[in-house]
């Protein structure tokens, strides 16, 4: 839909207001607006329509009236015996249009004056109101049609918002004052398209839209705890900003439902603003994939709010004095995969987190990114979402299938898997459950199934999905159309994601990823006009801006099976891919994946692994660089034998540091305590290595934000570690295997931090205590005396700094 500039028409009588008319007109353009006037070029004229008929139609384009009344009653429209300024006016008032009326001072006087008379009249002789008015004539105006059309406009306009003038000079300012205090009417105006919009967000489940979760009873509210600050009322009450007036964040992994939380608060304090008339609008923001370039400027925001929601161009005389905003921020951990570069004195500068807002993010973005932007000090409450709990879960359930009239298919579910401990992961989601419930409502699918993870979950998912919109299209050759459409989703999955590594804004729509799609492959642009393409896309009505797909989580996942089909093919992605530093959450969905895959096809991706890494073994190229090193990451940790001899290989013949510490992590992990002991010693001989390990780690933590350096990265104690700190904690807490091996070397690393900076913080007296009790989870009796050795060294060292 095209984006236009607000549209005001100016109606009158013509010849005797010829000159007013025309200077209302200069203002009205000098502001900005689109002006029609029936004397001016660009009104809009049909072919076989009447010149009265098209001063109705015109007014249709319109949204402000500017009607202005002297003394004249005008020419009557076609053969009726109305005006066509008083029928222009009457039609307005039915399309529900913003009109301003314009009242000479004189004609008003004149009406009050020869109302007053006839009220006397009548109550001296008795008679009726028409007959009085036989005997008295208006001394101004025209005619009584004058004095019964503002009696219409009066009647019509009960809180008497009517500018009276007497010349230009006293009605321009006026005007200009009646169309600032719109600013509230023109925000409603959007507020009441953005929560429909909002309402109508599709859900996880075709049948279902936001506002059916919300108000059918599938809502519930998640469980929770407060991290910082009170409580003033609970959840859902403090979350209505209109109300707590707080700064608020809310976190909690993905899955949890913050955004669904986010957008119910949202919707039920716009309903409260629009019922009420408040000023206090709340305002909803997606910085999804806005790179950190983004402005965090309300101006500039304000342009893109009102283009998105109503089509238009920002109202040329906002006065933002007239209103109070409160800001409901989701997307800010999708912005961009360079957080760190993200500009601290423009986002604490920015409107968006000085008015009362609640902050919608991801935990792990919360701990590596939000303290350094020090929003967290911005934070009355941070609110952290907990994983559902076993009863919670089967409770939803069982509530889902009773609203549904399926209370024998809760009977189903629950005896297959009311006692699997095994679908924990699935079962403390509710997007998980959710898919889940889809599923299993599917006429194709039987319990109990013969297997079902988070990887089935989303792959057949979504592979349902894709199906039941081609069916409900009536589109032929369905396996042909479905692979397609699924392959297509990978690449726009990918597309999206790499943009995000650039700083600059994209503007993305259907014609950019088909011009991206066809480069690729000539068949796939043909699919982009499927339902079952754009259905899991976020398209924007008026703009067509696609932001991404309706959930981070299906982007991730379809970048996981993506990244696996081109390692194993060698096809494009592959060594795009290998470019980029992946987010942990896509690791550990191809982890996943791996796990389900054959031997002989994960040695394959072993193999076209380390065919690329021997064909730029030799480069020095920052770019080569970097691709070694995750390539290394990624033969560490798949799941096949192979893999620990080739990381061998690989330390023999590396020569770059940088690429030598991801080899021995990768080894360490896979419990090769020869090359922990070896890696320890050089850390403690070596002060190269022992620099680039904690270089190494602020670039891989993102505490180091790299730009123009050549790996290895060497730290000299200027950078904050927080982020590597909480990353190094969450390692020191892990029973995992792979973490448990590392302990002694990750004791050294965060020793060396405080050393170099001679400083303890932030490590704290609690995180000893807890490291120390951790060190009885490795099972390895002569490794455990060797970490708590190094344990010993930490401690004694923190406290040398604690008063510094």
């Amino acid at each position: 839909m095209k984006v236009t500039k607000w549209k005001a028409a100016i109606i009158s009588t013509g010849r005797d207001l010829k000159y007013l008319r025309s200077s209302v007109f200069s203002y009205l353009k000098k502001r900005k607006f689109e002006v029609i006037a029936y004397e001016k070029t660009g009104y809009p004229v049909e072919p076989s329509v009447s010149a009265h008929e098209a001063c109705i139609v015109a007014l249709k384009e319109c949204d402000i009236i500017i009607l202005l009344i002297d003394k004249s009653y005008g020419t009557f429209f076609l053969d009726e015996n109305i005006s066509i300024t008083e029928t222009e006016y009457n039609e307005s008032a039915k399309l529900g249009k913003i009109i301003i009326p314009c009242i000479n001072q004189k004609a008003d006087q004149d009406r009050n004056t020869i109302l007053k008379a006839i009220k006397q009249i009548k109550e001296k002789k008795g008679i009726t109101e028409d007959k009085a008015k036989t005997l008295v004539s208006p001394h101004y105006v025209d005619s009584w049609n004058v004095i019964d059309f503002i009696t219409n406009v009066y009647d019509a306009d009960k809180d008497n918002w009517v500018i009276k003038f007497s010349t230009q000079d006293d009605l321009l300012p006026n005007l200009e004052s009646r169309l600032k205090g719109l600013t509230r009417a023109i925000y409603t105006k959007c507020l009441e398209s953005q929560v429909k919009a909002i309402k109508r967000q599709k859900t996880v489940t075709l049948s279902l839209s936001l506002d059916d979760i919300i108000n059918k009873g599938y809502f519930i509210e998640p469980e929770y705890e407060v991290q910082s600050g009170v409580e003033k009322g609970g959840l859902l009450q403090d979350c209505n900003i209109g109300k707590s007036k707080q700064h608020i964040m809310l976190i909690g992994k993905p899955g949890l439902g913050k955004s669904t939380l986010l957008s119910k608060s949202f919707i039920e304090n716009a309903e409260q603003c629009l019922n009420d008339k408040s000023t206090e609008i709340p305002i909803y923001i997606s910085l999804r994939g806005r790179g950190t370039s983004y402005h965090f400027d309300y101006n500039k925001f304000n342009n893109e709010y009102f283009k998105l929601y109503i089509g238009k161009e920002i109202y040329p005389l906002l006065d933002e004095s007239k209103i109070t905003r409160l800001f409901y921020i989701d997307g800010f951990d999708e912005i961009s995969e360079i957080p760190s570069s993200l500009d601290r004195d423009l986002i604490n500068s920015s409107l968006f987190f000085a008015e009362p807002f609640v902050l919608c993010i991801r935990t792990r973005f919360a701990e590596k990114v939000v303290k350094k932007l020090s929003i967290d000090d911005k934070c009355d409450l941070i609110i952290k979402l907990l994983p559902w709990h076993k009863e919670k879960a089967w409770n939803y359930i069982e509530e889902y299938c009773r609203i549904r009239n399926k209370e024998k298919l809760y009977e189903k579910i629950y005896d297959s898997y009311f006692d699997n401990d095994e679908l924990r992961d699935i079962f403390e989601s509710p997007l998980f459950i959710m898919m889940f419930l889809m599923l299993i409502e599917e006429p194709s699918i039987k319990l109990p199934l013969d297997k079902i993870n988070i990887v089935f979950l989303y792959s057949e998912f979504i592979n349902q999905w894709i199906i039941r919109e081609i069916i409900r299209a009536g589109d032929d050759e369905l396996e042909s159309i479905k692979r397609d459409i699924l392959d297509a989703l990978k690449f726009t999955a990918w597309y999206f994601y790499k943009s995000r590594f650039e700083s600059e804004i994209h503007f993305v729509n259907k014609e950019k990823i088909s011009e991206y799609l066809s480069k690729i492959d000539s068949n796939l642009p043909s699919v982009i006009s499927k339902q079952a393409f754009t259905s899991l896309l976020d398209i924007k009505p008026y703009t067509n801006e696609i932001n991404g797909f309706i959930h981070e989580q299906f982007m991730e996942y379809l970048i996981a099976e993506k990244f696996i089909e081109c390692s194993y093919t060698k096809d494009y992605p592959f060594k795009e891919y290998l470019g980029y530093e992946i987010r942990w959450e896509i690791n550990r969905l191809i982890k996943s994946i791996w796990k389900i895959k054959s031997l002989e096809y994960l040695r394959i991706i072993l193999d076209n692994l380390w065919s690329f890494y021997e064909e730029i073994v030799h480069s020095n190229e920052k770019s080569n660089l970097a691709i070694r090193n995750h390539i290394m990451y990624y033969i560490g940790r798949l799941p096949i034998k192979e893999a620990k001899r080739k990381l061998l290989i690989a330390d023999d013949i590396e020569k770059d540091v940088f690429v030598k510490l991801s080899i021995a992590f990768g080894l360490i992990k896979l419990s090769d305590y020869k090359k922990e002991d070896e890696f320890y010693t050089l850390l403690k001989s070596d002060d190269l290595f022992d620099k680039a390990n904690r270089g190494y780690h602020l670039v891989y933590y993102r505490d180091w934000n790299i730009k123009n350096e050549q790996p290895p990265y060497l730290d000299t104690g200027q950078h904050k570690w927080d982020a590597t700190f909480q990353a190094l904690r969450n390692h020191l807490l892990s029973k995992e295997p792979r973490h448990l091996t590392l302990r002694r070397v990750e004791y050294f690393t965060l020793k060396r931090f405080i050393e170099v900076r001679k400083k303890s913080e932030p490590l704290s007296k609690e995180d000893l205590k807890l490291f120390e009790n951790a060190i009885t989870d490795i099972e390895n009796k002569d490794f455990r005396d060797k970490a708590y050795a190094e344990f010993k060294k930490l401690k004694k060292v923190w406290k040398k700094y604690l008063s510094k």
